[in-house]
């Protein structure tokens, strides 16, 4: 599966995922990253996360271009953000292997990838 437009793909994506749908959440994912959040939907925090994300009409376009020769199953990407705040003291965390992580009060902005695969259709490759 996937979408006529990008933020069409992401609709649907969060849509599957809300309702408990994971394999069809998984169909909205460009197919060299589905095994990857395959491993995030066996974490319902992660899940949260990713439903905890903003509407398809809060994303704002950043580019869009035409992918290389080299990519295979592509023919266009296209790169749409949000922005967020982080508010509260400075954290520091632990994020596995010896690597400590930092929260820093501000705004951040965050990047989802959407690729337009052979077929024509829309597809999330990176959230």
């Amino acid at each position: 599966m996937s979408g006529g437009t990008p933020l069409e793909a992401y609709k649907k994506f969060r849509e599957a995922l809300k309702n408990g749908n994971k394999e069809k959440a998984l169909q909205f994912i460009f197919l060299s990253e589905r095994e990857e959040y395959r491993k995030d939907f066996k974490d319902q925090e992660m899940i949260n996360n990713y439903l905890d994300m903003p509407s398809a009409e809060e994303l704002k376009k950043e580019s869009e271009f035409e992918c290389s020769r080299q990519a295979l199953a592509c023919k266009k990407k296209m790169e749409f953000y949000y922005e967020y705040e982080v508010e509260g003291e400075r954290q520091e965390y632990d994020m596995g292997n010896g690597i400590t992580g930092v929260k820093e009060p501000g705004t951040y902005k965050h990047s989802i990838i959407f690729i337009k695969n052979l077929a024509g259709k829309w597809q999330i490759s990176s959230l």
